[in-house]
């Protein structure tokens, strides 16, 4: 007997239509309502006032599973749930780790279709977290980083930018999926310190027409660290200043080369 031969077209095969899944995230964002999550969530508070926090969950549709674990959404460009990962954070609003590993970390979308929460023809495709907001603001200038917790702060610092986040330093496809949006778009790679060059010459391969941020590389800077880590440390504010100037110098021209 021919297999049968799966119909792509579907939407069904990729994404879940965000009407369709409105229950489910709802479910997902009543611990970050009821300010009964911690973690992540905890560290944010001492941070950012209560609206800012809020705009920011709705915006990114952030949800959490329990009360240290949350919930990215990732919603493609054309608004449709792709797939959802689980991060689990400490009170420091770090990930939780068991030496150099992470823990409490992964996708659950697979679970959630065993369960019948969502349909069982329904099959992952990883996009831009934040890639709906492209669609939402089309006239604003987009950074990329590679974590969300970096999109999520540096999107309440800098609001004038669209914060998206690749979730890993490889995964890099999303933006060439969307490639033919970005290309009217300005926007900016921003990797975190030791990856630049490895960003750089994937953005090369790839034929991304954009500038890739060396700022990271700069100083005395421990690997990994991201906009994040600099922005809510000690030396935040003198960070914000630079980094604002960075970020203008950037897009100062409308080709961002």
């Amino acid at each position: 007997m021919a297999r049968k031969k799966k119909n792509r077209n579907n939407p069904l095969y990729y994404t879940i239509p965000m009407e369709e899944s409105s229950i489910f995230h709802r479910k997902l964002q009543y611990m970050v309502a009821e300010n009964t999550a911690k973690g992540l969530i905890t560290f944010l508070s001492e941070k950012f006032s209560q609206e800012s926090l809020k705009e920011m969950y709705e915006r990114y549709q952030l949800g959490a599973s329990n009360k240290r674990i949350i919930i990215y959404s990732y919603i493609d460009i054309e608004n449709r749930l792709r797939c959802l990962k689980r991060m689990k954070y400490g009170e420091d609003g770090k990930r939780c780790k068991n030496g150099n590993k992470s823990t409490g970390v992964g996708y659950i979308c697979g679970s959630l279709k065993e369960k019948g929460v969502i349909p069982a023809a329904w099959k992952q495709k990883q996009c831009l977290f934040g890639e709906h907001l492209l669609s939402v603001y089309p006239d604003a200038p987009v950074v990329i980083v590679e974590s969300e917790k970096t999109a999520l702060i540096c999107s309440m610092i800098f609001p004038e930018y669209i914060w998206l986040a690749t979730g890993g330093c490889s995964h890099i496809k999303p933006i060439v999926w969307i490639r033919g949006v970005l290309s009217k778009r300005k926007f900016l790679l921003f990797p975190d310190t030791g990856e630049y060059e490895y960003w750089k010459r994937e953005a090369k391969r790839h034929s991304l027409k954009c500038r890739v941020a060396k700022y990271m590389e700069f100083g005395e800077k421990e690997w990994n660290t991201d906009l994040a880590d600099l922005l809510m440390g000690e030396s935040g504010d003198a960070y914000f200043v630079e980094i604002k100037a960075y970020l203008d110098f950037a897009f100062k021209d409308r080709q961002t080369k």
